[in-house]
């Protein structure tokens, strides 16, 4: 919760009608959709409760425009290669399918295999069908998918999912009211495909669930034992990773928890550099040992240094970012490593949507180090500061930048709140006109995302929604109080999950 310097009392009236009414359209109500169960085409729910909020069924029927961005054939993964360009690079579009939103951690390319010249492969290409129709447990997270896709007859298109062992509640892929026929697969290394008995660009909307840890970066106490076969390594590639381990003084001798804790610390240390990685005359030991490089570097080396070990790994990216995967004996864990870029161009769904919210990393951060997330949250400031103008609507804002900026040390000064009410009483369904300024540390605190909400008596919150301050940190302009809320009184609250200066408010 936000510190208030005020609270604000607001009286809601109930709305008096001028004129008789005959026909009144109603606005679609997330909450009657979950509470009556009502689903669309391909039998996904309406709407669902989110840890990030209420959010709404994509519409599966929607015309597909030719600006669209689609993802196309391509069955055999492209090989990764790693390469000494170590500055930050800028990334000029990025494409955001899901929602609650992932960026920049969409799962589109998985490697779990390295040859003896360092290229990345998937060691098991073969793939398998995935299961559907999985419904959600308490412990999961769930999320919408929304992509069009370019298919060919009979070829199978890679498409990206949320995260390592997700499942598919429910999908339908579709040209306007037609269904298309398809089936999903994944490979071994968890990459997703969607294949098709015709030449068509259709929309494939799904409803997805995955457990929750898999997006806490951890590791659990257990012995060497309990974890997945790794295969060993190429000779060479496992002489090179030898001189590695002995330089960060890991080994079987410690557990794997350990050993794990070791890498993160070391590979999250790297910095990028204008210099590229020299001196050992081969690419793997300059990378690991230079401490240089962004995030595909960073997660290269720590994949191949972790299979060295008998870590089971892989190496995940997107067209925007890079990070790793390890299976602990429990489930695949999502570990990132920072050095992420510029996200120069970002598209409105990967910064308006809410943003999907992960627990807290177990793993620490060295000071200044740079987050996947904050990748995100430097696009938002961007846009933000170019267009300081209406709030971001209710339906796609969130306060937390993409992911929870929880961690075991967080140094950034708490954000503080001050609000100002431009109404008292208001009606249902009507506006809220609201005021304030955000600073931190007595510096104000641009391009934040602060969530409103209504508190009545019995002390549960209604969500109102989300604006960002402007340049200066301040706060203006109006939300919509939800028709549903019962009339009384209530009090106004306010809280944000900061940027990269600015803590959250209220701890």
């Amino acid at each position: 919760m936000a510190r208030l310097r005020r609270t604000f009392p607001v009286v809601l009236l109930g709305t008096l009608a001028q004129v008789p009414v005959v026909h009144e359209p109603l606005a679609p109500d997330a909450q009657e959709d979950i509470a009556l169960g009502v689903v669309v085409e391909g039998g996904l729910a309406a709407a669902v409760e989110t840890r990030s909020g209420t959010v709404r069924a994509p519409e599966p029927r929607r015309a597909i425009s030719p600006t669209d961005p689609a993802y196309a054939s391509d069955p055999a993964p492209p090989a990764f290669r790693p390469d000494r360009d170590t500055r930050r690079p800028d990334i000029d579009r990025y494409d955001e399918p899901f929602t609650p939103a992932t960026a920049p951690f969409k799962r589109l390319l998985a490697y779990d295999s390295v040859s003896p010249t360092y290229e990345l492969g998937v060691r098991d290409p073969r793939r398998r069908p995935l299961a559907t129709r999985a419904e959600p447990s308490p412990d999961d997270d769930v999320f919408y998918a929304d992509m069009v896709v370019s298919l060919q007859t009979g070829v199978a298109v890679r498409i990206p999912s949320v995260g390592p062992g997700a499942r598919v509640v429910r999908a339908r892929l579709g040209i306007g009211v037609r269904d298309v026929p398809f089936v999903l697969t994944h490979d071994g290394a968890d990459q997703w495909f969607v294949e098709a008995s015709e030449t068509a660009r259709a929309r494939l909307v799904m409803q997805l669930a995955i457990h929750r840890g898999a997006f806490r970066a951890d590791f659990a106490e257990v012995t060497w034992g309990q974890l997945l076969p790794v295969p060993p390594l190429p000779e060479r590639v496992a002489y090179a990773a030898g001189e590695v381990l002995r330089a960060l003084g890991l080994s079987r001798q410690l557990g794997p928890q350990a050993n794990v804790t070791r890498l993160v610390a070391h590979f999250r240390s790297f910095s990028e550099s204008d210099e590229p990685p020299v001196g050992r005359g081969d690419i793997y030991l300059d990378l690991a040992l230079s401490k240089k490089g962004v995030c595909r570097h960073r997660a290269f080396a720590f994949l191949v240094t972790a299979l060295a070990l008998g870590i089971p790994t892989r190496m995940v990216a997107n067209e925007a970012h890079a990070w790793v995967e390890v299976h602990d004996g429990v489930m695949w864990r999502r570990i990132d490593l920072g050095g992420a870029g510029r996200l120069l161009n970002a598209p409105t769904s990967a910064v308006e949507r809410p943003q999907h919210r992960a627990p807290p990393d177990r793993f620490t951060w060295p000071e200044g180090a740079e987050r996947g997330q904050d990748m995100v949250a430097e696009a938002r400031s961007r846009l933000v500061a170019a267009d300081a103008g209406p709030p971001l609507s209710s339906e796609t804002a969130s306060a937390a930048d993409a992911g929870e900026r929880s961690h075991p040390r967080d140094d950034r000064p708490e954000s503080v709140i001050t609000l100002s009410m431009v109404d008292t009483v208001v009606r249902r369904g009507a506006a809220l006109g609201i005021r304030g300024q955000v600073t931190s540390d007595g510096a104000s605190c641009p391009g934040v995302v602060v969530e409103f909400f209504v508190r009545g008596g019995d002390g549960r919150r209604v969500r109102l929604g989300a604006m960002a301050s402007s340049e200066g940190g301040t706060l203006g302009g109006s939300l919509v109080v939800p028709g549903t809320l019962a009339l009384g009184g209530y009090e106004v609250v306010a809280s944000t999950e900061g940027d990269s200066r600015c803590g959250p408010s209220g701890r």
